[in-house]
């Protein structure tokens, strides 16, 4: 009986702990069956009754730590991760020409921050949806300064520590603050007229799969990646 109590109480402890797993519970009680089946009737002469000893205290402590692996741990996980679990789909949305930063925030959003993401591009002029989060606009959570695009807001409001994304931020920032001073040849100019060259066909698709190759490649404009995708 005195186990039981022992039971009820850690039962009642673990109900007023957040986030905690109903199968806690179930772990607890179904373990108590066995040893009072077994160990208790193993360790208890016959007609006595069965008493809170050592060994069933030390069960129910090594019971604790165990079932704390059954606690919800949703919250350690990533946003991305977060996104993976059940159907839901979650509306980004920006308004205006697909220029490269819209783009490249598009890609950033459902390749590495929501993987449950839909991005909508909307034509200048058109009527928000009613839900949805909005990017690269004036008011927006991420949306551009005088110092970062939106792309490298969306990189530090989120604390990535990926250095590709950071580099391709890089390729990004000299396009959108500088592209009028950079030489032909540099690797920002070529990503530069990449985007804009995608931008201009309104090809999100071969875009991303474009940031998808830079990104692998750990977010180094090759030579190849260059001819690959634009022949520049």
């Amino acid at each position: 009986m005195t186990f039981w109590c022992c039971g009820a109480l850690i039962v009642a402890i673990f109900d007023s702990v957040k986030n905690v797993a109903l199968s806690v519970k179930h772990v607890l009680v179904f373990s108590g069956l066995i040893y009072m089946r077994f160990l208790g009737a193993s360790s208890t002469p016959s007609g006595q009754k069965t008493t809170l000893n050592f060994s069933s205290l030390y069960l129910i402590l090594s019971l604790i730590l165990v079932c704390g692996g059954c606690v919800d741990s949703s919250d350690n996980l990533s946003r991305s991760e977060k996104a993976d679990i059940g159907s839901e789909v979650h509306l980004y949305y920006t308004v205006g020409i697909l220029e490269p930063d819209k783009i490249t925030s598009g890609w950033l959003i459902t390749r590495h921050i929501d993987r449950g993401a839909e991005v909508h591009y909307l034509p200048e002029g058109a009527a928000p949806p009613e839900k949805g989060t909005a990017f690269d606009l004036p008011g927006a959570r991420w949306s551009r300064n005088a110092q970062r695009a939106t792309y490298e807001e969306i990189l530090y409001t989120e604390s990535s520590s990926d250095s590709a994304l950071f580099r391709i931020g890089s390729l990004l920032h000299a396009s959108e603050f500088s592209a009028w001073i950079l030489p032909t040849d540099s690797p920002e100019k070529k990503f530069d007229m990449l985007l804009k060259k995608f931008s201009f066909e309104s090809n999100r698709e071969m875009a991303f799969t474009f940031l998808d190759s830079l990104w692998r490649n750990d977010g180094v404009l090759s030579e190849s990646l260059v001819r690959e995708f634009g022949g520049l």
